[in-house]
């Protein structure tokens, strides 16, 4: 589910270049203007937890993000210029 490894940030669903320019790998970053939250930087209407109290809530944004991405089909849910 995780297949990027980001170093010392860990892994992630998504390439970590995209992880990194959303939030910096921040588990609480937080665009109150978008909604979006989290390292992926997701919106109120994908139904991930907020805030992430558990290793669980970090599980989910996993994977919801795995299923947004697709294999990177779904790419369009982030801005994929670096």
């Amino acid at each position: 589910m995780t297949p990027y490894d980001c170093g010392a940030y860990g892994r992630f669903a998504i390439p970590c270049y995209i992880v990194d320019r959303e939030s910096g790998f921040d588990w609480g970053a937080a665009n109150p203007s978008s909604t979006a939250r989290g390292p992926y930087q997701m919106l109120d209407i994908h139904g991930r937890p907020w805030p992430i109290r558990s290793e669980a809530d970090k599980l989910e944004h996993h994977r919801i993000a795995a299923h947004l991405w697709a294999g990177g089909a779904g790419s369009s849910h982030w801005a994929l210029t670096r």
